[in-house]
């Protein structure tokens, strides 16, 4: 039997492929052009939707969300209609650095996005977004001093983006300063396996999106933030080098500029499917609705096997989907159509899990975002931000693990890959 290698994992949040493409033929980012050209820089798809929630738990499971039953950042309560947001104690699949600690390695897991509440495993972890109470973020609670004494911040300032951009993109920069000196310290003690995502690069580019195509008055901001996050990743892998400890790079979706949100429930009201009563939440929805969404472009049918006021029969189930789905695809707003596709959900999930997943899934068309907007009267706004979460152009490099992949990787198959590989002695 081989000693066992230790092996290092490094999420950058929404870090999208063509970007560093971009940046290696424009001779910036010296660190990650480097490390890309020397291990390969690789795309890959992200989960369906294409949110940090559903995409990262693919990813640390190894398994499709119908196996793991995570869909999004928030569910629906099928009896009251009050939002809910999934805990990971909830989740029943293991990630793999609870499957790493029966196999004796000890693991640490910093900032890992719906790791919260954290559940108590043989390691140390500190829950990522989204995460409220610093004690209930943390196993073992002996690690809360040592992050107050940096100054560590579970999640950024996010309505600091619209008061003041300037002092939300500094603090976005002190935010990953605290990040990565909690990582120095806990990465100085043993460990088998160390999983680390990096979050602040998806709220720069949800806010900043301009700043990243290097124009507008935040480009200069934007591009110390990245050469911050450049030698900080630069300085780790050559560590991990000198150890000759093998890692992955990777991202969990693409990112690309955004111009207008594309509301479905409002659409949903026009064509005749919600009645929302007047109100403007989901708790105030009448029996005569047959279908609602969910953030980001997620269709649920009002199944009365389902939902308290459902009233759609499973025998018109089939039916209602196609019609819905040719009209989100026929829809057209301004001369633009603004889906570009539709899935159903057999071609997306599989597992016991696949009856509590949206009906269909809708992709945007290019500068589109897709919302559930329960509480807007239009189909389409003004977005917040200018930079939008992509299925597409999700990044991976192999720094020595050897995963085994398919020519067209996602997540899921990255995940499994890598399930695999730590259950190999290597």
């Amino acid at each position: 039997m081989k000693r066992r290698r230790p092996l290092f994992v490094l999420g950058i949040d929404g870090l999208p492929a063509p970007l560093l493409e971009r940046w290696k033929r424009e001779g910036r980012r010296p660190a990650l052009s480097r490390i890309g050209e020397r291990y390969g820089l690789r795309s890959m798809d992200s989960s369906l939707p294409e949110v940090s929630s559903v995409s990262w738990t693919t990813f640390f499971t190894g398994k499709n969300p119908g196996e793991h039953g995570l869909f999004g950042f928030y569910d629906l309560d099928p009896k009251g209609y009050t939002p809910r947001f999934p805990t990971f104690p909830g989740l029943s699949s293991k990630p793999f650095w609870e499957e790493e600690a029966a196999r004796g390695g000890r693991s640490v897991v910093l900032n890992v996005p719906s790791t919260y509440p954290a559940r108590p495993f043989p390691g140390e972890l500190v829950s990522g977004f989204v995460a409220t109470e610093m004690e209930k973020a943390v196993y073992p609670s002996t690690l809360l001093p040592l992050l107050r004494e940096e100054r560590y911040s579970l999640d950024n300032d996010i309505p600091l983006a619209q008061k003041s951009p300037q002092a939300f993109l500094k603090s976005l920069e002190e935010d990953l300063k605290a990040r990565w000196r909690v990582f120095e310290r806990l990465s100085s003690r043993p460990w088998d396996l160390f999983f680390f995502v990096v979050t602040e690069t998806d709220r720069l580019q949800h806010f900043f999106w301009e700043g990243v195509e290097g124009r507008g008055p935040w480009a200069e901001g934007v591009e110390s933030f990245y050469s911050l996050l450049d030698s900080k990743v630069g300085a780790l892998v050559e560590g991990l080098e000198a150890e000759k400890i093998p890692f992955l790079l990777l991202s969990d979706h693409g990112f690309d500029g955004v111009k207008e949100d594309v509301y479905l429930n409002p659409l949903l009201e026009r064509w005749g499917y919600l009645d929302r009563g007047g109100g403007r939440e989901f708790a105030s929805l009448r029996e005569g609705t047959t279908a609602f969404a969910l953030d980001p472009g997620r269709i649920y049918l009002h199944r009365e096997s389902r939902f308290s006021r459902g009233r759609v029969r499973e025998s018109e189930c089939e039916a209602l989907a196609r019609e819905l789905a040719s009209r989100f695809l026929e829809w057209e707003e301004n001369g633009v159509r603004p889906i570009s596709r539709v899935f159903f959900r057999d071609e997306v999930y599989r597992g016991e899990f696949t009856s509590q997943a949206p009906d269909l899934l809708l992709l945007p068309g290019e500068g589109y975002d897709l919302k559930a907007g329960i509480t807007k009267s239009l189909p389409l706004g003004s977005p917040r931000g200018d930079g939008r979460h992509t299925r597409s152009g999700a990044f991976l490099i192999d720094g020595g693990v050897g995963l085994r992949l398919p020519v067209d990787p996602d997540v899921e198959r990255v995940g499994a890959a890598l399930r695999l590989r730590l259950g190999e002695v290597w």
